[in-house]
C-alpha cells in the first residue's frame, strides 16, 4: 500500500514538473507578443503561478520522506529557494529614491504600487563621482556618497551595496549635470536570507553528492561495507559467461571505464589560467602586437570543424564494425586538438590582458571560451574501448561550432572596455560554469547520436561500442551539476548589482527550463542507457539551444547577447 501511494506520489510530482516547464515555456513566447508587464501580470505574478509552485515544492517534501541524506539535503534547498521566493514576493519592497548633491529626503517611490512611501531615516547626497577607464570616455564606475539621519555614511558603487536598518540601496542611474543619483532600494530582511541559505545547501549537497558517491565494481552492483548505492553510475555488467545473460539480453563488459580526475582537473585548470593575467598592464604593449599577430580564429574553427566531422564519421564506421582506429590516426588528432586548446589559451590570455578584465562579457568571448573547453575534456573514462573514437571528433567538431559561431560575431570581437555592470568576478564564474554544463550537453547529444548510429548499424541492434558510448551519458549529473551552480551564482551577482536575485528575464527563464529538462532524468528514474536515453538527450539538447541562440535572436531581454 505505501508503495503504491509512493508511486502514485510521484507521478503527480511529475506532472506538476512538466507542467511548472510548459508554464514557463508559454510565458517566454507570450512575451515576445505581448510584452513583459502582460507576463508578469497574468503569470509571473498570478496566484495560480505561485500556487503551481507550492504544489511543486509540497510534492518535492512528500518524497524527500524516503530519500537517502544527499539527495535529501538537495530536495530540502530547492524547498528553501522556493519559500525564500514566496516570502521575498509577500514581504519584499523594491522602489527607488532620487538625491540631489546637498539636499535630503527620506521619500522613496515604491514600484509595485506605483505610490511614494516614506523611509525611517533620511539620506543626503554628498558627493558623486562618474570615474572614466584611463585614457576613454567610457564609464568604469558610478559611486554616490551618502549621509544618513543616523550619522553613518553609505558609499553606493557598481556591484558595491549600501544598508540601512535593513534597506539595501544600489547605484541605478545619475543625473546629467552629475549632481544628481538615482538608487534601487530593496527591502527583503527575510527572504534573502531563507533564499541564500537555500543556494548555500544546495552548492555543499551538490558537492557532497559529488564526492561521497562511489562507483560500483563492475561486477556487481553494490559497493561492499556501504549501503549507499550510486543512483546514476554506470550500469554495473556480470562477467560474461556466454553471449548473453539469464534473461536473454546481450551485454557487454565495460573495459576499463574509470576516471582520470587528475587529468581532467589539470586541463580544465587551464582554461582559468587567463584570469590571473588581468591586472597585468604592464604587458600590455607586447599582448597588443602578438594578439594582431595571430588572430586568425576562422581558419582555426574550418579545421577543427572538418578534422573533426572526418574523424567522427570515419570512426563511428569502425566501430560498428568492432575495430580499433590506427594509433597514428589517433595520435594526430589528438596533436590537432592540443595545438588547437593552447592557441585559444593564448588567445584568450592576450585578450585578457588586453582589456584589463576576464574576457566573458559578450557573445564572441562566451563562445570562445566554450570553444576552448570543449577541447580541455579528456577521453580517458572508456580507455581501451573502440568508443572512445568517436568521442574524439565529438570533442573537435562542438570547439569547431562554438568557434564558428564566435567569428560570425564580428561588432562583439573588439576589445571594449567592460560596463561597470559587469566588473564584477561573480560574472565569470557565473558564466564560466553555464558555458562548461553546455559544452557538456554538447557532448552527451553527439555522443547519443554516435550511439544510435552505431547501434543501427549493427545486425543485432547492439554492440559493445553502442554499449559503452551509451553508459558516457551518466555524466549527465555533472552538468546538471555545473548548470545548478552557474544559474545559483548568477542570481547573487543579479542580487548585489540590481537588488533582486530573479526577475522573470527569457534568458533566465530559458535556464532554469533546461535545467529542469534534463534534471527530469535524475529524479524519475529514466533510462540513461538505451535507445530511449539517447534521443532523449538529443531533443534535450534543443532546450540548451534555445537558451543560447533562441532568446538571443527571438525572445530578446537583458540578458540576450547581439550576434552571439
Amino acid at each position: 500500500m505505501k508503495l503504491k501511494i509512493e508511486v502514485n506520489l510521484k507521478k503527480i510530482v511529475f506532472a506538476i514538473f512538466v507542467a511548472v516547464i510548459g508554464v514557463l515555456v508559454t510565458a517566454t513566447v507570450l512575451e515576445k507578443i505581448y510584452g513583459t508587464p502582460f507576463v508578469m501580470e497574468h503569470i509571473y505574478g498570478a496566484w495560480w503561478f505561485i500556487a503551481l509552485w507550492a504544489l511543486l515544492c509540497v510534492g518535492c517534501i512528500g518524497t524527500m520522506i524516503r530519500t537517502p541524506r544527499p539527495p535529501l539535503l538537495l530536495h530540502l534547498s530547492f524547498v528553501l529557494i522556493l519559500v525564500g521566493a514566496l516570502v521575498t514576493h509577500l514581504f519584499g519592497v523594491q522602489g527607488s529614491v532620487h538625491l540631489r548633491k546637498g539636499e535630503s529626503t527620506d521619500m522613496m517611490l515604491n514600484d509595485e504600487k506605483q505610490m511614494v512611501e516614506h523611509l525611517p531615516f533620511t539620506l543626503q547626497l554628498v558627493d558623486f563621482q562618474l570615474k572614466t577607464h584611463p585614457g576613454t570616455q567610457s564609464p568604469m564606475d558610478y559611486v554616490s556618497t551618502i549621509n544618513t539621519s543616523s550619522d553613518e555614511e553609505m558609499v553606493v558603487s557598481m556591484n558595491n551595496i549600501g544598508s540601512c536598518q535593513h534597506y539595501r540601496f544600489y547605484q541605478s542611474g545619475y543625473d546629467s549635470d552629475l549632481q544628481g543619483s538615482y538608487l534601487a532600494v530593496s527591502h527583503d530582511p527575510w527572504g534573502i536570507g531563507i533564499t541564500y541559505t537555500g543556494y548555500a545547501l544546495l552548492l555543499l549537497s551538490m558537492l557532497w553528492m559529488m564526492i561521497r558517491t562511489p562507483r560500483p565494481p563492475l561486477g556487481g552492483d553494490k559497493v561492499q561495507g556501504s549501503r549507499f548505492k550510486a543512483p546514476l553510475a554506470p550500469p554495473s555488467v556480470p562477467p560474461l559467461s556466454g553471449d548473453r545473460n539469464p534473461k536473454g539480453e546481450k551485454r557487454f563488459p565495460l573495459k576499463g571505464v574509470r576516471g582520470s580526475k587528475g587529468v581532467r582537473g589539470s586541463l580544465i585548470a587551464l582554461c582559468f589560467l587567463p584570469f590571473a593575467f588581468v591586472s597585468c598592464t604592464a604587458l600590455q604593449p607586447l599582448a597588443e602586437r602578438i594578439y594582431a599577430t595571430i588572430n586568425h580564429l576562422r581558419p582555426l574553427a574550418l579545421v577543427l570543424l572538418s578534422v573533426g566531422f572526418l574523424s567522427y564519421i570515419v570512426s563511428l564506421v569502425c566501430t560498428s564494425r568492432q575495430r580499433l582506429m590506427p594509433s597514428w590516426f589517433s595520435i594526430q588528432l589528438s596533436v590537432c586538438h592540443i595545438v588547437a586548446f593552447v592557441y585559444l589559451l593564448l588567445f584568450i590570455t592576450l585578450r585578457t590582458i588586453i582589456a584589463g578584465h576576464i574576457p566573458l562579457t559578450n557573445g564572441f568571448e562566451v563562445m570562445l571560451f566554450m570553444s576552448m573547453c570543449s577541447l580541455a575534456f579528456p577521453l580517458k573514462g572508456v580507455r581501451g574501448s573502440v568508443s572512445k573514437f568517436p568521442l574524439k571528433g565529438v570533442r573537435g567538431s562542438v570547439s569547431g561550432l562554438a568557434l564558428l559561431v564566435a567569428t560570425m560575431s564580428q561588432s562583439d570581437s573588439q576589445i571594449e572596455p567592460i560596463a561597470p555592470v559587469l566588473d564584477s568576478p561573480l560574472l565569470s564564474i557565473h558564466v564560466s560554469l553555464v558555458m562548461l554544463s553546455y559544452t557538456l550537453f554538447a557532448f552527451l547529444a553527439l555522443n547519443s547520436i554516435a550511439a544510435l548510429i552505431t547501434r543501427s548499424s549493427h545486425p543485432l541492434g547492439e554492440s559493445e561500442g553502442a554499449y559503452q558510448l551509451s553508459t558516457i551519458n551518466y555524466q549527465l549529473k555533472l552538468a546538471v551539476f555545473l548548470l545548478a551552480a552557474g544559474i545559483i551564482l548568477g542570481a547573487i551577482w543579479a542580487n548585489q548589482s540590481w537588488g533582486r536575485y530573479w526577475g522573470w528575464d527569457p534568458k533566465e527563464v530559458w535556464a532554469l527550463i533546461t535545467l529542469m529538462v534534463y534534471a527530469i532524468p535524475l529524479h524519475f528514474k529514466f533510462p540513461l542507457k538505451g535507445v530511449r536515453g539517447s534521443i532523449y538527450l538529443i531533443l534535450a539538447f534543443l532546450s540548451v539551444l534555445i537558451t543560447y541562440f533562441g532568446v538571443n535572436f527571438f525572445l530578446g531581454g537583458m540578458h540576450s547577447y547581439a550576434n552571439g
